[in-house]
């Protein structure tokens, strides 16, 4: 086997990869991990319930408002960091092509903690 000739040939597997197909991979591994986290993970841990039906039907909850609005944010917020991530690789920017979804997951779960943790227990009305 051939010495490596150049620094080139000697970098490790993440920075000779492709930033885009990073980025993709984060994309397949942040976004549904953050949305369970924020959607179920967190309500569940701080008793926040919706969807909640009682005697005279459907009942609407703060619970209710939270997984709607975090379902609108980590969409529009996804579509966001796509964006990004596809603007920092035509500029050329490798790095951000790989802290552009893991920031914004960050995000999005801490502002989920946030949220939820004012929030505080959200049981369905009896």
């Amino acid at each position: 086997m051939p010495e490596p000739t150049s620094e080139q040939d000697v970098r490790t597997w993440p920075e000779r990869a492709p930033a885009g197909a990073i980025g993709a991979l984060e994309f397949l591994l942040l976004a549904p991990a953050s949305a369970y986290l924020v959607l179920v993970a967190i309500p569940r841990a701080f008793g926040i319930e919706s969807s909640c039906v009682g005697p005279t039907g459907s009942q609407q909850t703060s619970g209710d408002t939270y997984i709607a609005a975090f379902v609108l944010l980590g969409a529009a917020g996804w579509l966001g960091s796509f964006v990004g991530v596809l603007l920092a690789s035509l500029a050329g920017r490798r790095g951000l092509v790989m802290l552009v979804p893991l920031a914004w997951a960050v995000v999005l779960v801490l502002a989920g903690l946030t949220v939820a943790a004012l929030l505080g227990a959200v049981p369905c009305p009896s």
